[in-house]
């Protein structure tokens, strides 16, 4: 039977498999584990060494070799065993040159690729091995011996791994597909396969590696790898979530192994295998995974226990208690679960520090479960603050949970957004942006919990079936939440497309009938009312028992109302109010019957009707709006006097009513009608002094004017509009008063003056010191209430009027947000435009670009966002706007995969806008990747920059903390101990970092045994913080103290 040892290359020997564990325990997904590999081991040094070893075996076998060069070349190999590196290059170099005819070049040549190999200079074997590779393929033309073939497939193999380690991974697969094309009877032909099927693997191209295995299987079915590419293949199939064919491979590769364990001629056939010393334990496992994958968890119990039977001494018996763990957690055994897990917990020196760690947070799953919650939480708290501990993300996320379902929101959004900063794993991300928008929704944080649904449905849409197993439900919560929340914030049209989206995706979701409530609901207040009445009947017939029915009924009435289809409008309210009759829109539904009848001038009708909306709840404010409205009816009834005593027995009843002064204006009116002027201005008085701040006192000023104006006293009707242009030019009554001074002056006599006065403001003098600003302010005032659409008209006007205004600029960019809010694109993209082309000078034109990009990347039209990004960068490379361009364009790069690219751009425009807001979040994006690399010095000089900064104390309060937290990783306590006292020093007012700190502080010191001290840092954290987690633990720690 050939021996060959199982050829794995360099760049395989730090990877890790990951755990098979891959159904969840209800919305859990299984962590990856990062201590184990069951399927084979990696040699390393002595991977080479047989290589080399063969190499000279080799010598013997050539035919006519003569002695003098072989001496030569074992004279070398004596040296580059003895670490004389320089001298076996020389000589291996000077016989190259020298004995150029021998037949041993091509060995020479692969001793020496090998010499740099073994020196870690990859870069110069990868040319010395081509050369090999050439020098064997020459040889082999001249002579036809086959062992220059082999010589070519060792050679292209070492290049192969050459490049692996250098990162030249395109190149290297490349290599190894030549490796066994080229060379299929080589010795490594099948390693080069299983090279690239393990390469395929770590990539998840789960497809690709699975053909490569399987190649072993059909074309090299007896050699040394044969067992570890079946493992391989069963791994991959369980991580795809097959454990049906799983399960059929290892009833496979048992029969393999049983047929090679045979004392029989037939099983000489077979290479010694890889790692076959184990791989009985490893199947074994593997058929309880399987099971655990199917959901048999009862069944892999049974094998979990046979496999501590069996193998009570084996190195992977943690991973059999943690698997044993989830199988109870599944089968809702809570304490066996914990048992296990305290197991893990419990093992000495376990090298897998990770997989302790992993225990650590499913016990505190388990404690849940058995409705011990507030164990679970100080277990939670306790992880989530060691510096240490891997799985931030985890524990912070069901703590998080906890929190919410407990309906303690303001703790719950602190602590998932903490979660989010921790997190790296897809599925987690993705749960912490949904809990935490779902938090932001009970808090009416409505644009944070957009945002939260935003990101959970971009993580969710890149992530693979694989991995999010769950990832439909997922993006159903996140489009169906991000419809609501937009809707709450009135963000109507910006909600249709999810929420349509949702309906159409997942018509048999069990709340189907609450997105089509909501999305009605922002068809109605997006004035599409015809799609909101279409959408309200589709749902009353799909849904007639939704518990949405009644507001549905009450929204179908409310559209109708608006279309002037009152008659219908009029079946719904009373559908709704005979199907609930206590309904909260009694008295609403019949006010708007009222309006209706009124409307339509059916004025004894809407008298009926806001009379039986007053019955139902006279001091409501629909009750208010009623008993002014009525007054209203009446008058149009020239019923004045009537009218009149109903507003003043309103007005008796409800002084504070915000209908009391529109109540006393409307008597006024009356009085104003019936032209008895002198009490419409007594009216119209009272109303100025009792109701100071009402929007009506400059009206009532205005009508003050007009009722002196009819009783011919122009003197002081000109006094009244004069008030209104002098205390109130910004109110849009200020332009018709204006008007009304040039006719009173003009019955007055004094023409060439009204002339003057119509000049200056009437026809808008463009001179004018406050025209045009009170004309700009009329339109943000508009803005800032969210009437967009006035808002435009205004800011249109205001270009008119004032085209060389210098903040023409200003009003154009605006405008253009007023459209994007209205979700208006292709007009804000063009206004925006125009600003760039029109006034590049301007601080609005690269805002306009910046406003663009992430319009584009709001609508996921990452290409174009992409591109606008960098036409910022490269029109305004020195404007503070370009730094969140950076940012963005890094977090674009980020998000498609093209890591290394990303952390270019962050470094890049954190070097070049030190001192602003986006230059700094680009450093702490770059320092916090190099901290999840564990590359701890770059991290550390990354953290020191930003904890300088001390005009953003926050960012400088973590970056400070995050400095002691990399040295306790590391077990430099005493350094981290200085790093977390500068926290206490520097940044004392921001509580949480502070408190983090001293707790550290606490545990340095006692790693220091200086437990006096740590005692003091305990007591001031317990006295500072009494009653949350941070004094607890302090507390906790204080008792653990004293025992020793």
């Amino acid at each position: 039977m050939k021996t060959k040892h199982y050829l794995i290359a360099f760049f395989l020997t730090i990877l890790l498999s990951q755990q098979l564990n891959s159904h969840t325990v209800k919305e859990y997904s299984p962590i990856p584990s990062e201590g184990y590999l069951l399927s084979f081991k990696y040699y390393n040094e002595s991977l080479l060494r047989m290589s080399e070893k063969q190499l000279l075996k080799a010598l013997d076998e050539f035919p006519d070799a003569p002695a003098v060069d072989k001496s030569r070349i074992l004279e070398a190999y004596i040296n580059l065993a003895d670490k004389n590196y320089l001298l076996a290059d020389a000589s291996l170099s000077d016989f190259l040159v020298e004995r150029s005819n021998s037949p041993f070049v091509a060995p020479a040549a692969l001793l020496r690729a090998s010499l740099s190999f073994d020196k870690k200079d990859y870069e110069r074997a990868a040319t010395l091995f081509e050369e090999s590779l050439m020098l064997s393929n020459s040889e082999f033309n001249a002579r036809a011996d086959s062992n220059y073939l082999n010589i070519a497939n060792n050679s292209l193999y070492w290049k192969a791994v050459s490049l692996v380690i250098m990162g030249k991974n395109i190149e290297a697969k490349q290599t190894f597909e030549e490796c066994y094309r080229l060379y299929p009877s080589g010795d490594l032909a099948d390693d080069a396969l299983f090279a690239l099927g393990y390469i395929n693997e770590t990539n998840r191209q789960y497809d690709a590696a699975i053909s490569y295995y399987s190649t072993i299987s059909s074309k090299y079915s007896y050699s040394n790898s044969l067992v570890a590419a079946k493992l391989r293949e069963i791994n991959i199939r369980l991580t795809l979530r097959d454990g049906t064919s799983a399960l059929n491979l290892i009833e496979n590769t048992e029969n393999i192994v049983k047929e090679i364990q045979k004392d029989s001629e037939e099983s000489k056939i077979y290479e010694s295998q890889s790692n076959f010393e184990q791989v009985g334990e490893e199947l074994l496992y593997l058929r309880a995974e399987a099971n655990n994958v199917l959901g048999n968890f009862t069944q892999s119990l049974d094998y979990f226990k046979e496999f501590e039977q069996k193998y009570p001494d084996s190195q992977f018996l943690y991973l059999v208690y943690l698997s044993a763990g989830w199988a109870n957690l599944n089968l809702e055994k809570q304490q066996e679960a914990l048992d296990y897990y305290d197991k893990v917990i419990e093992i000495k020196d376990l090298k897998e520090e990770n997989v302790k760690a992993l225990a650590q947070f499913y016990r505190t799953i388990a404690l849940k479960r058995q409705g011990k919650t507030e164990e679970a939480k100080k277990e939670l708290s306790s992880l989530a603050i060691q510096a240490t501990y891997p799985y931030p993300g985890f524990v912070l996320l069901e703590l998080g949970q906890i929190q919410y379902e407990e309906k303690d929101f303001a703790s719950a959004a602190k602590t998932l957004e903490r979660a989010y900063r921790e997190a790296s794993d897809a599925v987690i991300q993705i749960r912490i942006y949904l809990i935490l928008g779902a938090t932001y929704l009970e808090l009416r944080r409505w644009e944070s919990a957009i945002e939260a649904y935003k990101l959970a449905e971009q993580i969710a849409i890149k992530s693979s079936n694989i991995y999010v197993t769950q990832k439909e439900q997922y993006l159903a919560e996140a489009k169906l939440k991000m419809g609501i929340a937009y809707v709450q914030n009135y963000k109507n049209a910006e909600a249709i497309t999810p929420l349509q989206s949702f309906l159409s995706e997942y018509k048999k979701d069990k709340r189907a009938d609450e997105a089509a409530f909501w999305l009605a609901e922002a068809f109605y207040r997006t004035d599409l009312l015809n799609n909101a009445i279409t959408s309200y009947k589709s749902l009353l017939e799909k849904h007639p028992n939704t518990k949405r029915k009644e507001e549905a009924l009450y929204g179908l009435g409310w559209a109708s109302f608006r279309m002037r289809n009152f008659k219908e409008a009029t079946v719904y309210f009373d559908r709704l109010i005979q199907e609930f009759p206590n309904t909260k829109y009694a008295s609403e539904v019949l006010a708007r019957k009222g309006d209706g009848y009124y409307v339509i001038k059916d004025y004894n009708k809407a008298v009926t009707s806001y009379r039986q909306a007053i019955k139902i709840d006279p001091t409501s404010e629909e009750g208010q709006y009623c008993s002014y409205q009525l007054s209203h009816a009446l008058f149009r009834l020239s019923r004045y006097d009537e009218a009149v005593s109903e507003l003043l027995a309103f007005l008796k009843t409800n002084p504070k009513s915000t209908y009391s002064p529109y109540s006393l204006y409307l008597i006024g009116w009356i009085r104003f009608q019936q032209k008895r002027y002198a009490e419409s201005i007594d009216n119209y008085r009272y109303l100025i002094q009792g109701y100071k701040n009402s929007d009506l006192v400059v009206r009532a000023h205005y009508a003050i004017g007009d009722a002196y104006y009819n009783m011919g006293n122009f003197e002081a009707a000109l006094e009244a509009y004069n008030l209104i242009v002098e205390q109130y030019p910004s109110s849009p009554i200020a332009p018709e008063a204006l008007k009304s001074i040039q006719y009173c002056l003009m019955s007055l006599g004094r023409e060439s003056e009204a002339m003057q006065i119509a000049d200056k403001y009437v026809e808008s003098n463009p001179s004018s010191p406050f025209a045009p600003e009170f004309k700009f302010k009329k339109a943000e005032m508009f803005y800032t209430g969210k009437r967009f659409q006035d808002a435009i008209s205004e800011y249109e006007e205001f270009i008119r009027k004032y085209p060389s205004d210098e903040k023409k600029p200003e009003a154009l960019f605006w405008m253009a947000k007023s459209y994007a809010n209205m979700n208006e694109i292709k007009q804000a993209e063009d206004v925006f435009k125009q600003i760039l082309k029109e006034f590049p000078e301007s601080d609005y034109a690269p805002l306009s670009i910046l406003e663009r990009a992430l319009l584009d990347k709001q609508n996921l039209n990452i290409e174009r966002a992409d591109s606008l990004f960098k036409e910022l960068q490269r029109i305004y490379p020195d404007d503070p706007n370009s730094a969140q361009a950076g940012f963005e364009l890094a977090t674009i790069r980020y998000s498609l995969g093209d890591t290394l690219d990303a952390i270019r751009i962050f470094r890049e425009t954190a070097n070049h806008f030190d001192d602003i807001e986006y230059g700094l979040q680009s450093r702490y994006k770059l320092a916090m990747f190099y901290r999840y690399r564990s590359e701890n010095d770059s991290a550390r000089l990354e953290f020191s920059r930003l904890a300088e900064k001390y005009a953003f104390p926050e960012i400088a309060a973590e970056s400070q903390y995050r400095i002691g937290e990399l040295w306790m990783r590391e077990n430099n306590y005493t350094l981290a101990t200085a790093a977390f006292l500068s926290v206490q020093e520097k940044f004392s007012a921001y509580e949480d970092w502070y408190s983090l700190s001293l707790l550290n502080i606490g545990e340095c010191w006692e790693k220091l045994e200086r437990y006096a001290k740590a005692i003091e840092a305990y007591q001031t954290l317990a006295s500072l913080r009494p009653d949350d987690d941070f004094g607890a633990s302090a507390k906790k720690r204080l008792k653990d103290l004293q025992k020793k």
